[in-house]
């Protein structure tokens, strides 16, 4: 009887403790080297954090922002987690056993949700023309961890998966620094090399490219145009800066960008003819367009006051280690550059770094008029839509508010602004 009693007290205190271990919850944080300029690594893990692997020297790592995973149970068997990160890259789920504590194992699907105040953004990335469907990132189990007790576990991802980097670069860039009034849009994004037999913006882009195809938004990057993570960063993020403002304009029923037309002559110094660069003359769409994705590339990663190289108000280039300064001059790049360096703009004509300094001081500078924020500057651009091939300024300048016009006219002078007036004001 002694040893039934003995049997069956086991057995309850086996079942209590079983019983108690299902439902704990557990917090998961995921990290991921990106190409961003943002740091989000711990300088020192705290104890109640287990940090898988060593992240690698010199690389800055983001959470994870609204990205889907899966995480098993590998007790258990169970998926206890399949849906999105929160915004701060984070879970906390139920775990569905640990006697004794089990591990998990973690998977990172190529899809993201941006939050917003209405119906979320989404974001996808897949190399080349792979079916439209949530497949994980190539199969492979990215960790699997232990996560004892109730503690919270920040998983560091120590291979350099380049589509997770990409989606987590953009879900940052979409979900805490420039996105506008966007809301339940569909963005995707297309993994790129040369010599795929699939694009889906244009067969052979020079690097990476934006574009509207079969009714979405996609962005088209080369994965081996740049290798140089923080130049990455920007041709990154200034495809971004086509895709959203078509986006934000698509919503508001101004999606018609009109004639963007990349074929101006030569002039002085600067170059022309098919393409574009930070020093040829364009014809206004052409320049417009290109300064406008310059600038979003630069409020993205940088502040609005400094002005020192690699610091706030630069903009990397994609075939220089020396940076776009966009509040100064600089021999290669002076302010009013189409009329210093092109031996003067006709009518209709002008160049994207005059636009892009145009653009960013429109946003940022506090004298004339106000501070223009992000949805005021979308509007002002898709608003004057659609284009054509010359004369962008002009339509610009009709869309504008009364109160805006004063400011942009002073900053665009061909006198003591950015040059972009074409002498017309």
């Amino acid at each position: 009887m002694n040893a039934l009693r003995c049997l069956l007290t086991i057995g309850m205190l086996f079942m209590v403790l079983l019983f108690s271990s299902e439902g704990r919850a557990k917090t998961l944080c995921l990290k991921v080297p990106t190409d961003g300029f943002v740091d989000e690594l711990d300088p020192a893990v705290a104890s109640n954090r287990v940090q898988f692997g060593t992240p690698f020297s010199g690389r800055r790592y983001m959470f994870a922002r609204g990205v889907w995973v899966r995480v098993t149970n590998n007790q258990t068997g169970i998926v206890d987690f399949n849906n999105y990160l929160d915004a701060n890259g984070c879970t906390t789920f139920n775990s569905s056993g640990e006697f004794p504590a089990p591990s998990y194992s973690v998977r990172l699907y190529l899809k993201a949700q941006v939050a917003t105040s209405g119906a979320p953004n989404y974001i996808t990335v897949r190399r080349r023309n792979e079916p439209d469907t949530l497949g994980f990132y190539e199969n492979i189990q990215l960790i699997t961890t232990s996560l004892i007790g109730s503690g919270t576990a920040t998983i560091y991802v120590t291979d350099e998966f380049i589509l997770p980097r990409e989606l987590v670069t953009l879900s940052y860039v979409m979900q805490d620094r420039f996105r506008g009034p966007l809301t339940g849009t569909y963005l995707e994004v297309h993994d790129w090399m040369a010599g795929d037999d699939y694009t889906p913006c244009i067969e052979e882009p020079p690097d990476s490219s934006a574009c509207k195809s079969g009714g979405k938004y996609r962005l088209q990057l080369r994965r081996d145009a740049v290798a140089d993570a923080s130049v990455r960063a920007y041709l990154i993020t200034h495809e971004y800066g086509h895709a959203i403002l078509r986006m934000n304009g698509d919503q508001a029923g101004k999606d018609n960008i009109g004639s963007v037309t990349y074929n101006h002559v030569a002039r002085g110094s600067c170059t022309g003819g098919d393409g574009h660069s930070f020093s040829s003359i364009e014809w206004d769409s052409a320049a417009a367009t290109e300064g406008w994705a310059h600038y979003v590339a630069t409020d993205v990663w940088t502040s609005h006051t400094s002005s020192a190289p690699n610091d706030p108000a630069w903009m990397a280039r994609y075939y220089s280690s020396t940076p776009l300064n966009m509040e100064g001059a600089s021999t290669s790049y002076p302010v009013r550059l189409c009329i210093t360096n092109c031996g003067g703009c006709d009518i209709g004509a002008s160049n994207e770094t005059d636009w892009a300094r145009q653009l960013w001081d429109f946003h940022t500078n506090s004298t004339p008029g106000s501070y223009q924020d992000h949805s005021a500057m979308l509007e002002a651009v898709y608003g004057s839509f659609p284009w054509f091939t010359s004369n962008t300024n002009d339509s610009v300048r009709a869309f504008l508010t009364s109160s805006q016009l004063p400011r942009w006219d002073a900053l665009a002078s061909n006198v003591n602004g950015n040059g972009i007036d074409e002498g017309n004001y």
